[in-house]
């Protein structure tokens, strides 16, 4: 699915038009709103090729109370951001990522908060981009929701697929060590396909 140039503008003009009503800097209205003001720069520079999420889209028409102009790129590649798990902090999907899965893939995006895979190479903060069209196999990373499992308790978590059981695999004795089988409580939601590391600059 192609994405139209055209919305990005009218994302563009629509954030410019809401500045310029309220007499708003792009940083001001990035604090109003409550997202990065990197994130309002990237939006309303024209060379930029940064398309805007519906979270948001969504987060600016709810403190302004105006109708967005239309899907965002998350819309059209079907991914959508979800409520945060225990373990995992769900995000949109970083663009640098969307181009390495499938375009008609459903995509999630969790920054990693705990270490129950960090002997995996999987550590905290890090973003990893769930497919959900991905069947894993074994020695996968899948994210799993526990729900049904344990109710109140643990959501979303990230495990190493080893059939009939999901494993952790670290150092830190607070995580649970003991294997979860593989039964009807427990609902694999998609295949680790992509892995982000934000690298500290040195000082």
């Amino acid at each position: 699915m192609n994405w139209n140039t055209g919305t990005r503008e009218q994302i563009r003009d629509w954030l410019q038009s809401i500045m310029a009503e309220r007499n708003m800097s792009p940083i001001e209205l990035a604090k109003f709103v409550g997202v990065s003001p990197t994130t309002i720069y990237r939006a309303i520079d024209v060379a930029s090729e940064f398309t805007t999420t519906t979270k948001t889209l969504e987060k600016v028409a709810s403190k302004v109370g105006r109708q967005p102009p239309g899907p965002s790129y998350l819309d059209a590649h079907h991914i959508r951001p979800l409520n945060s798990p225990s373990g995992l902090e769900a995000i949109d999907v970083p663009r640098n990522l969307i181009t390495l899965t499938a375009d008609e893939h459903r995509l999630l995006a969790y920054r990693i908060l705990d270490r129950s895979l960090e002997l995996e190479g999987y550590l905290p903060g890090d973003i990893v981009v769930i497919d959900e069209d991905v069947a894993p196999s074994a020695g996968d990373i899948v994210c799993v929701d526990l729900s049904n499992q344990r109710p109140g308790g643990a959501g979303r978590v990230l495990r190493l697929f080893e059939p009939p059981y999901l494993m952790s695999r670290s150092i830190d004795r607070r995580v649970e060590p003991a294997p979860i089988l593989l039964d009807r409580s427990v609902e694999i939601k998609g295949t680790a396909t992509a892995m982000l590391r934000e690298m500290r600059k040195a000082s």
